[in-house]
């Protein structure tokens, strides 16, 4: 009733004791699924009879864990079978070796589907011209993008697994604290403004959701918009300049 493939097999050796192939002794019926070989076939056939073109190497590994005793469980792509195949072999008696075959396709496929979408989020973190901070909801600093890492002035290495705000000047972390605290207990997205070095920054907290909807963590945003808030003070001025002359000319028709 094994849904993984099993078999049983005996090590043929030349004479010096090399594995150079083996027999099939037993096979249940999963392992046709899982290899396409008939057991009703194979069973008192070599290898070497049953497939020609198989790996010696293969032996040889098989080999080792007759003569040994010693268990192995590899992992490959079965170009003959089309599909990712986990392999255990173990050894009930000197010179004989059972293994038992996994399909794991599915899983390998999950894997790189994972490793693609996680190579791809990397990509996107990395390429922001924003700061970038995931925050657990203890303070500690998960992850920070390259250009955040610049801006901190520190390599990453040094800045994760610390409390965010051991991280920011003591004046930056106090104005900062209320805001983020709100977004830890309330749950909801939150945007301020506020001043660092010289630097203007906007600041966007989003909060991370666990399973049950607890907040687990913040994604933080910041933009530099010093320039933004320079021209906007330019504008300002510029305005307030031109209401005093629009105010000096009408006083001066007055007194003409």
């Amino acid at each position: 009733t094994m849904q993984e493939g099993f078999a049983l097999h005996e090590i043929i050796t030349d004479e010096t004791g090399r594995a150079i192939d083996f027999r099939f002794l037993d096979a249940n019926a999963a392992y046709e699924r899982h290899t396409g070989l008939n057991p009703s076939v194979i069973l008192g056939r070599t290898m070497l009879e049953v497939m020609p073109q198989a790996d010696r190497r293969q032996i040889e590994n098989y080999g080792r864990v007759a003569l040994t005793c010693e268990p192995r469980a590899v992992e490959y792509y079965s170009k003959t079978f089309n599909r990712h195949v986990r392999v255990r072999a173990f050894s009930p008696q000197s010179g004989r070796f059972a293994t038992i075959f996994e399909d794991i396709t599915d899983r390998k496929r999950m894997e790189d589907a994972l490793r693609e979408s996680e190579a791809n989020l990397s990509a996107v973190f990395n390429a922001a011209d924003e700061s970038i901070f995931l925050m657990a909801a203890d303070h500690t600093l998960l992850a920070l993008n390259a250009i955040a890492a610049q801006r901190m002035g520190r390599p990453p290495v040094d800045l994760l697994g610390r409390p965010i705000y051991d991280l920011l000047p003591p004046d930056v972390a106090a104005r900062r604290r209320p805001y983020i605290d709100r977004a830890l207990t309330t749950g909801e997205p939150l945007t301020f403004e506020d001043e660092r070095g010289g630097r203007w920054m906007i600041n966007h907290l989003s909060p991370i959701l666990d399973s049950t909807g607890g907040v687990a963590g913040l994604a933080i945003y910041s933009r530099d918009i010093t320039n933004h808030k320079q021209m906007e003070e330019a504008l300002r001025r510029s305005e307030d300049q031109l209401q005093a002359a629009q105010h000096l000319a009408q006083v001066g028709s007055w007194e003409w």
